[in-house]
């Protein structure tokens, strides 16, 4: 009945598969494009229009929080002796906490700056800013605060799902450590 009505039958099958797919992109395009929005550990809002597409990592942590929270492949610059996962070994490196080097970053293009609050210089991290790259600045002091920051740099990066799997599986390990001691 849906086939007479919407006349598909007189449609080749494979324009209606196109259209279908098609429909689905602009979905998911649509729905990605979607304002993102975390507060970091300066209480600094960090708003982006759509989530992260190309993020540089300003210490070496942040690029494995960022394969673990699923923004892996957004990263396009990674700080010097970002070697885990493996992968991250040959991303682009911009640097180090004691010199950031800002000509590299800006042939990147970030659209988003992950940095870290006791090892980045706040300059370096401000210069950036007044250079219109978002930053989103951590500062994990607790096992407790690493879930957080999965889910943040998952927000920003449009892997929420991603990220919140990553981060729940952490808290589960952190709990079954916490029983493991208290027997």
């Amino acid at each position: 009945m849906i086939r007479c009505i919407l006349h598909i039958d007189r449609i080749p099958e494979t324009q209606v598969v196109t259209a279908f797919i098609c429909g689905c992109i602009t979905f998911v395009s649509i729905a990605a494009a979607q304002p993102v929005s975390v507060s970091d550990d300066r209480g600094k809002t960090v708003t982006l229009a759509r989530p992260a597409q190309r993020i540089v990592t300003l210490a070496p942590s942040l690029a494995e929080l960022a394969y673990a929270a699923g923004a892996g492949g957004r990263l396009v610059g990674v700080a010097r002796f970002s070697h885990f996962p493996p992968a991250a070994r040959v991303i682009p490196q911009i640097g180090d906490a004691v010199r950031v080097d800002f000509e590299r970053i800006v042939t990147l293009k970030p659209d988003l700056v992950l940095a870290w609050r006791s090892g980045n210089s706040t300059a370096d991290i401000e210069r950036l800013e007044r250079l219109g790259y978002p930053a989103h600045v951590s500062e994990p002091r607790r096992l407790g605060d690493i879930p957080r920051q999965l889910r943040a740099s998952g927000t920003l990066a449009g892997t929420a799902p991603d990220a919140e799997k990553a981060a729940a599986g952490f808290e589960r390990e952190i709990e079954e450590l916490r029983q493991l001691l208290h027997r």
